[in-house]
């Protein structure tokens, strides 16, 4: 991969963040928090890792974009289950993936899909 350049806003923006394929360029909101920052940083490099080639259909065919997201926010969940199962004070067994879910406030199963590849 290419090497991506990310620069935050100072001005709000309609979505948290973007990733523009044609610079290889993430743009994040830097107005928002810093979790909310961290949860688009690792949506929109799954972007430009797997749909950096695939612009054109993103725009155009509305099955694809919805695909794109969808693989870009299961990447965002792997990543930061991944990040959660790395810190050794956490208990594997009696981890919930529902409370895990609220704490990054994402889509539940988004994180029961990652936890079940992993555990």
């Amino acid at each position: 991969m290419d090497k991506i350049f990310v620069e935050y806003t100072s001005e709000p923006m309609e979505t948290a963040g973007m990733y523009i394929p044609q610079l290889n360029l993430i743009i994040l909101d830097g107005t928002r928090c810093e979790d909310v920052q961290r949860k688009c940083l690792l949506h929109e490099l799954a972007h430009a890792k797997y749909h950096s080639d695939a612009h054109r259909e993103y725009k155009n065919v509305a099955v694809h974009r919805i695909k794109m997201e969808h693989e870009a926010n299961q990447h965002m969940a792997n990543e930061l289950v991944d990040y959660t199962l790395s810190n050794k004070n956490v208990d594997v067994k009696s981890l919930n993936w529902l409370d895990l879910a609220n704490s990054f406030d994402i889509d539940p199963i988004l994180i029961e899909d990652a936890l079940k590849s992993r555990i």
